[in-house]
């Protein structure tokens, strides 16, 4: 008996779960009318029109309001946000610092094809090369900002816009 009760109570939960709407942050571009989904439960970083910086993974309270660890944030009072994954967090100050010296160390090489170390001076100017890149890489980001975007929130079973 025991055993019936906890499988019909496993198939309740199973069909709830399946039948629960799952909503999205919608970012719709006011001039392209380009459209980026973003999950709930996703990491964001966004700034507010007050000049608050919130990070952290998003709850959506309801059409209008978002919760970022505990801060309730109005739709209407984001300046700009975008997408932050862990990796990114981790990887993009890392690129920078070894942009940075790849970058240095091949200026440095011009400097010294003034003196007889013209082989060592070729291989410091090749890391120029894939410096630059990473020097400027992080600081094209994904931002999305309210003046060019629209936000929404939609549930995931009716994705119309």
């Amino acid at each position: 008996m025991k055993n019936i009760i906890n499988l019909i109570s496993l198939f309740l939960l199973i069909g709830n779960y399946g039948v629960a709407q799952q909503k999205e942050l919608v970012l719709i571009n006011k001039i392209k009318h380009d459209s980026v989904f973003i999950k709930e439960h996703s990491r964001v970083k966004l700034f507010t029109i007050e000049g608050k910086k919130v990070a952290g993974k998003f709850i959506i309270i309801d059409e209008n309001l978002i919760l970022i660890k505990t801060d309730t944030i109005n739709l209407k009072d984001i300046k700009k946000i975008k997408k932050a994954s862990s990796v990114s967090t981790i990887v993009l100050p890392i690129a920078f610092i070894v942009g940075l010296t790849f970058t240095s160390l091949g200026v440095y090489g011009f400097f010294l094809a003034t003196n007889e170390f013209t082989a060592d001076a070729e291989i410091l100017r090749s890391l120029l090369i894939p410096g630059l890149p990473m020097l400027i890489g992080p600081f094209f980001n994904n931002e999305h900002q309210y003046t060019k975007w629209e936000f929404k929130v939609i549930s995931k079973q009716n994705k119309k816009l």
